[in-house]
């Protein structure tokens, strides 16, 4: 069962390898004379990224259920008990700065915007909301349900309000898990894990090889009603110096009200 199981996640890895150099490929470029959207997104930028979440969901389920006990005779549950009674937990606060500055020392005037009435971020004032229309051009396979973009939609705010099952207790372990399963096939920058208002948030960052350019992924997951939340920043490599602080604000904003 062991032999399978390791057999069954090395061939996960496979896959998401393929369906990264097949998206790193059909990846499409902005033509800043009409403004229209690349033709397919970054398999992590965008809801593409739900797909590997859901299979590494999946099998990071399956691989818990085969965990009857653990070395010291507790089971799964008393661990993650254990491991929510040391976490640390970070108030939820409403933080009224809504002026962050870009690499190239502009400022960035940011609002704070409910999402499907399940928490806020601070998005930046210029970038708009993609229609359904522009967001189907724009990814490929299943999109993302809510999109912020800059005129020229190459710095991108994405968010998957998913239907995937996910405890809020569940997000350390998925994050390690998905960590591993992006090492060795993208360029991680760095990996983080903290809570807000009760809800665990893991963070990853990362930067991956497109045909034609690098794009850098700034994500974060946590749950929310007992289902997987993604929020993406993401933008070209060439976007980096002059746009990550800008996403690290926004990805810093997340808050929940009450």
């Amino acid at each position: 069962m062991k032999n399978k199981k390791v057999i069954g996640i090395r061939l996960f890895g496979a896959v998401c390898v393929i369906m990264i150099a097949i998206c790193m490929i059909t990846q499409g470029t902005i033509k800043n004379e009409d403004k229209k959207p690349e033709s397919a997104a970054c398999i992590i930028s965008g809801k593409t990224l739900q797909d590997i979440c859901s299979s590494a969901k999946r099998i990071f389920d399956g691989a818990a259920a085969e965990k009857s006990n653990v070395a010291d005779g507790r089971t799964d549950k008393e661990v993650w008990l254990d491991i929510m009674q040391t976490e640390q937990e970070s108030e939820s606060q409403r933080d009224e700065n809504l002026i962050v500055k870009s690499g190239g020392g502009n400022n960035i005037e940011t609002e704070y915007l409910n999402i499907d009435n399940k928490f806020y971020l601070k998005i930046p004032k210029n970038f708009k909301q993609l229609d359904y229309d522009t967001i189907i051009v724009k990814y490929s396979g299943d999109v993302p349900d809510i999109v912020y973009s800059n005129d020229e939609i190459n710095i991108n705010i994405a968010i998957s309000l998913t239907e995937n099952r996910m405890r809020n207790s569940q997000i350390k372990e998925f994050t390690k898990y998905m960590e591993n399963l992006f090492e060795g096939y993208t360029e991680i920058v760095d990996t983080n894990y903290y809570t807000v208002s009760n809800h665990n948030v893991g963070q990853i960052k990362l930067t991956a090889d497109a045909i034609d350019t690098r794009v850098y992924n700034n994500m974060i997951y946590f749950s929310y009603n007992d289902k997987l939340v993604i929020v993406a920043f993401n933008c070209t490599d060439k976007l980096k110096d002059e746009w990550s602080p800008v996403g690290d604000f926004i990805i810093d904003s997340l808050f929940f009200e009450g």
